[in-house]
């Protein structure tokens, strides 16, 4: 767990003989914060009750037995305990930011939860963690309110004209973001300065960073902000994509609850190749500094940089030096979808534009990679992937976001507004449609040899496929009404003429398809229809023409797979659930009728 496991176990013992000869309620609370340290959350939680029994006035003690309750999926008691934290501790900003997100998750009172979140900014003008932790589950979760469903920012009602972020996510949800990023970039005062003249220069390989003694703060006025890297000095780019023409729809055909997300019609944007000199890259996020200088990506204020940059002070742990990597960290760099949609996007890029094989900053979670990750870089060919390890929070914000290398030649590919298109601030993970074409072509190339590569490889003439999503070892969204979805499947494919159709499963059960097994999968199907998750991000290898059947949720940030539909030429249809909290729930059952109605009308205008 990161802390010395003996002298912790050793600890919980005398306190149990402690508490065992004179039960009290301190005794108690020190006993469950031991036992939450041994990872024995049952336990430490029966701890914390006693102690609350003893002495109901202490806050820390419903805090810690809130966050055990919510982590053992008991919400209803978080929430008591929450509610009794912010009785006891009126004024403290993570008490009520807490109760903010258990209403949210919990009591489905999403907009109560949003209110507490607007209080506990203001209990806590300068803490970046409270308007950043309220923005995140409010992209989860807060749908917009009656008055500005359908209301699209930026539309000037003209078929060429793209849609912008809707005004739910530019008054409610942006604002937070961009706070919490202004409030970092203030309040920093650089990191560790890196000695070039040491160890045979900046350019040297196989060695770790000298630092230079600290005699005070290297960035007193704070962070130096570049978000167009070009201007920066000693910065070479290329332009690979300019973007600018518009893709998709803005109200997608929707079947079941009303559509509620912002408009589906983007303007495409560029795609840039650059090459930074002697950077140092911090934290689980993989940040770029140059002395004071801070590099923001496209992804810009939804990067928690509270987290990550660099704190005053001399790593603990050696930072490597590489001569030269290829940058591929993105936000939720654990996650399957944001792995295969952005980072090997940017990868498919940079093998295409400069046809260059150099080691590969990849995520590692605590030291390994995720075997997904190590299926689709051989897939795509052999690499030296250079772990980047993202640490886990209980090792202290210092620690998280310190350096973890230092790169001579860090080569980033990125993404970038089309010239005089306002940013939309609601694409995050969705690549533009330049960058997924490439992702598409190389890796059917790769898997199905070259006359895949621009979608000419035919589908069988012999049968026609249904492919359904399966979510079998996911912890939430489990769809439980499975066997009615499948009656409703041959219901409607059965009368069809020949070629006849089938019905097959793409599911995560282990052993889940190769890289290789999933893009023919997805590449020979002719309809495929999935629940909101990470294995619909397969659909980028489906043929253009192939029908989609989307079933989502009515909350802000679920419009992945329309996006990546239109990018990619891909008839959508969108099945919209009803409720609140969708995205955590554990059972769905999803609305066969809409589902059916929504298949037939792809098949009705044109749908393979």
């Amino acid at each position: 767990t990161g802390f010395e496991a003996e002298p912790l176990k050793r600890a919980k013992r005398l306190l149990a003989r402690a508490v065992e000869l004179r039960p009290s309620g301190e005794g108690y609370f020190f006993l469950g914060s031991t036992l939450s340290l041994l990872s024995k959350p049952r336990s430490a939680t029966w701890a914390f009750l006693l102690s609350i029994a003893m002495d109901p006035s202490v806050p820390a003690a419903h805090q810690n037995v809130a966050q055990l309750f919510d982590d053992l999926g008991n919400r209803s008691a978080a929430f008591a305990h929450y509610r009794c934290w912010v009785r006891l501790s009126p004024r403290s900003a993570g008490a009520r930011k807490a109760f903010a997100m258990s209403h949210m998750w919990f009591s489905e009172d999403v907009e109560k939860g949003a209110r507490l979140c607007e209080d506990a900014v203001r209990l806590a003008p300068k803490d970046p963690t409270v308007p950043f932790d309220c923005a995140q589950s409010l992209t989860l979760l807060l749908p917009p309110d009656t008055s500005t469903v359908g209301r699209i920012e930026g539309d000037s009602g003209q078929d060429g004209a793209a849609d912008g972020s809707s005004s739910h996510y530019l008054t409610r949800i942006l604002p937070l973001f961009q706070r919490s990023q202004k409030i970092s970039f203030r309040a920093w005062r650089g990191g560790p300065a890196p000695l070039l003249a040491a160890a045979g220069g900046a350019s040297a390989a196989g060695a770790f960073i000298k630092w230079a003694p600290l005699v005070g703060p290297t960035c007193p006025n704070g962070a130096r902000v570049l978000r167009d890297w070009g201007q920066a000095s000693g910065v070479e780019f290329e332009d690979l994509s300019l973007g600018g023409d518009v893709y998709g729809q803005r109200v997608p055909e929707t079947f079941g609850a009303p559509f509620s997300w912002a408009g589906q019609r983007y303007a495409e944007r560029g795609v840039r190749v650059m090459k930074l000199r002697d950077i140092v890259l911090s934290g689980n996020e993989g940040v770029i500094t140059r002395g004071c200088d801070v590099f923001v990506p496209y992804y810009d204020a939804q990067v928690p940089w509270h987290e990550n940059l660099p704190h005053l002070e001399v790593p603990e742990a050696p930072v490597p030096r590489l001569a030269a990597a290829l940058w591929l960290l993105v936000m939720f760099p654990a996650n399957f979808f944001s792995f295969l949609i952005d980072e090997l996007a940017r990868l498919a890029v940079w093998l295409i534009a400069r046809k260059q094989r150099l080691p590969l900053l990849v995520p590692a979670d605590r030291g390994r990679l995720k075997g997904f990750m190590n299926d689709w870089l051989a897939l795509l060919g052999g690499f030296e992937v250079v772990h980047y390890d993202i640490l886990p929070h209980f090792m202290g914000a210092s620690r998280v976001a310190s350096p973890r290398f230092f790169v001579h030649e860090l080569h980033v590919v990125d993404w970038r507004d089309a010239p005089g298109v306002e940013r939309r601030g609601d694409v995050f993970l969705l690549p533009p449609r330049w960058a997924l074409e490439r992702l598409r072509g190389l890796a059917s190339e790769r898997a199905l040899g070259p006359t895949a590569r621009e979608g000419r490889l035919a589908a069988t003439t012999t049968s026609r496929s249904l492919l359904w999503i399966r979510r079998a070892t996911a912890t939430t969204r489990l769809v439980v009404n499975e066997d009615e979805l499948f009656e409703a499947f041959r219901r409607v494919l059965a009368p069809l003429p020949d070629p006849p159709w089938r019905l097959e499963v793409f599911s995560d059960e282990p052993p889940a398809p190769s890289a290789a097994e999933t893009v023919r999968l997805f590449h020979g199907a002719d309809l495929v229809v999935g629940l909101h998750g990470s294995g619909q991000a397969n659909q980028v290898f489906c043929r253009p023409g192939t029908g989609i059947v989307d079933i989502n949720l009515p909350e802000p940030h679920s419009q992945y797979t329309a996006h990546n539909s239109y990018a990619l030429g891909l008839p959508y249809r969108l099945v919209m659930m009803r409720g609140i909290a969708l995205h955590q729930a554990v059972n769905v059952t999803v609305p066969v009728e809409d589902v059916e109605a929504a298949l037939r009308s792809l098949l009705a205008g044109g749908a393979r």
